[in-house]
């Protein structure tokens, strides 16, 4: 499960053995973000409900499965924390370039990619997020 803080738009894990839970009138949850973990705790559902949401990812910008594929097994392969990482999308080349990585990968044509030229964009953005 995952939930959308609303004030911060961040974006956190609850593990899958845990779960929420009442303490002496208050209701805590555990969650994970970035291999960090914290204890989140409310006096009331409304509280709780105030600050968080439910959590559905967008559809990914690249929506063509192959190259989607073939973009993940390449950000994979730079060896960075994708999470940290950013592309930037060339539309005259089909490319997406990881500076980080000093790296570009380059598709045949741009079908099936919905980006903008020179925009930088996220991994999750990009491919989105797998469902659990």
């Amino acid at each position: 499960m995952r939930l959308r803080n609303k004030n911060t738009g961040e974006v956190w894990d609850i593990p899958k053995m845990r779960h929420p839970t009442c303490q002496e009138d208050d209701i805590s949850f555990f969650a994970m973000q970035g291999g960090d973990g914290k204890l989140f705790s409310y006096h009331s559902v409304a509280e709780l409900n105030e600050e968080w949401e439910d959590y559905a990812p967008d559809k990914p910008l690249i929506e063509d499965e192959a190259k989607r594929s073939v973009f993940k097994a390449w950000a994979e392969i730079l060896g960075r924390d994708l999470e940290k990482a950013d592309f930037k999308y060339d539309a005259e080349r089909n490319s997406f370039n990881c500076y980080i990585a000093d790296s570009t990968i380059e598709f045949a044509n741009g079908e099936g990619i919905n980006c903008v030229d020179r925009e930088i964009y996220t991994f999750r953005a990009l491919c989105g997020e797998e469902e659990e």
